[in-house]
């Protein structure tokens, strides 16, 4: 049951039940607890992101608020301690609606102007600019905070400037806004400088769990669910920083690191992109294996050699080589017997071991479609996830996918595991 008590409403009309607008209107909704949260805003499509129940997304076209003076694309919930603990709504972001829908700046800066005047004066108060600083995030956002009675509000933007001497372009890259509890209880700035406490090293092994059958596991990396979109990298890397304690996303990551939602992300750009925040964000970032065209030809080599001794096609390139179609034309065995040989698999699986006993997820980079996987979005091609754990009495490594519930906690051969490797990659503390 929904009790609308005096005082919660900014106006003089109750809270509507299940209405987006309730989270900044209705302070009780920071009170919420994850079964209550379901039943009071089901009809969004809210999906548990994983069985923790820590977090929570929606997408559609139904997620409005005050009856649609605001449409939002993308909404993800996040509790603490049993509690609705923030909310960030997605207003725009380049992955999903493209740059067409705001061609230029003017009409990205039009939106925001038009955003701030329905909050301010759906919130009574003119709020006032904030701009994000130096160590808050992936990328310097403009902002516009209002603090009420009932709730922390924080609109967010940020799109690349031209460059014209650079040959950069214009490009939209994302609105947010983002809602926490009151300041009475926490601000949003609490809640973000809270936030921003990065972890230490040493304090990463307790968040392992090792089961009697073996397992060991980093048992609390958050989930994020990258959507249809080709941001697999971006949303690993957001997944590792939240871990960590920073409130970086997706989007952020997706600008810095030149994203798209059709072509994915390079890896080369990633790399520099990470590289480039390990000053900003105290982190340390280390390339353990990564895609290089002397080794990319050098496996070819290997690789016919065995194919011939099996009697089996050799694989033919020019002077362009198509890494999609040299996959594609492997056969599985061959490559795994290809990959055995030597030190390389014995490397991998001790830098896998190494880093899961520091409590530090391995993002893993690979080639989908060379062996057997059930229910993934993305049957081949590059990809990219996160090692989380190993068992060493099974052969198996465990790993997650950022496509939300279901994708949490899953398990691969280690000798499958080291053949569709492509990458690894390291994130962690620098204190």
């Amino acid at each position: 049951m929904w009790l609308a008590l005096p005082g919660w409403g900014i106006g003089q009309e109750p809270a509507r039940p299940g209405a987006l607008e309730n989270f900044i209107e209705a302070g009780a909704s920071w009170q919420l607890e994850p079964e209550q949260f379901a039943l009071e805003y089901g009809q969004f499509g809210f999906r548990w992101l994983s069985d923790a129940r820590q977090r929570a997304r929606a997408t559609g076209d139904r997620l409005l608020l005050w009856d649609g003076a605001i449409q939002a694309t993308e909404a993800v919930v996040d509790f603490r301690d049993g509690r609705l603990s923030g909310v960030a709504l997605s207003i725009f972001n380049r992955g999903d609606q493209g740059v067409a829908s705001l061609p230029d700046r003017e009409s990205f800066e039009q939106r925001v102007r038009d955003l701030i005047a329905v909050i301010g004066d759906r919130l009574a108060a003119p709020g006032e600019s904030r701009a994000r600083g130096d160590a808050e995030g992936a990328v310097r956002a403009d902002g516009w905070i209002w603090l009420t009675d009932t709730a922390s509000v924080l609109l967010e933007w940020s799109y690349q400037r031209e460059v014209r001497t650079r040959n950069v372009p214009y490009s939209p890259e994302f609105i947010r806004l983002r809602l926490a509890p009151p300041p009475r209880e926490r601000s949003l700035l609490e809640e973000q400088l809270e936030q921003q406490q990065m972890v230490r090293r040493e304090d990463l092994p307790a968040n392992l769990v090792k089961s009697g059958n073996g397992d060991v596991l980093i048992g609390n990396v958050p989930m994020v669910d990258q959507g249809d979109k080709g941001y697999c990298a971006v949303a690993t890397a957001e997944r590792v920083f939240l871990y960590y304690g920073m409130p970086v996303d997706q989007h952020e990551m997706a600008q810095i690191a030149e994203s798209s939602s059709a072509g994915g992300t390079s890896p080369d750009k990633m790399l520099d992109a990470l590289r480039a925040l390990q000053g900003r964000l105290a982190v340390r970032v280390r390339s353990l294996q990564e895609w290089d065209v002397r080794d990319f030809q050098r496996l070819i080599t290997n690789y016919n050699r065995e194919a011939r001794r099996r009697g089996l096609p050799q694989i033919e390139t020019g002077r362009i080589i198509d890494v999609a179609y040299v996959y594609s034309r492997m056969d599985t065995d061959t490559l795994r017997e290809t990959r055995a040989r030597g030190a390389d698999r014995e490397r991998f699986l001790r830098q896998v071991r190494d880093y899961i006993d520091r409590g530090v997820p391995v993002i893993w980079s690979v080639q989908l479609g060379l062996v057997p996987e059930r229910a993934i979005p993305q049957a081949a091609g590059g990809h990219m996830r996160l090692i989380i754990g190993y068992n060493d009495s099974t052969s198996e490594l465990i790993f997650s996918d950022s496509w939300g519930a279901g994708h949490e906690r899953k398990r691969m051969a280690m000798a499958d595991a080291h053949t569709i490797t492509t990458g690894l990659y390291i994130i962690e503390p620098r204190r």
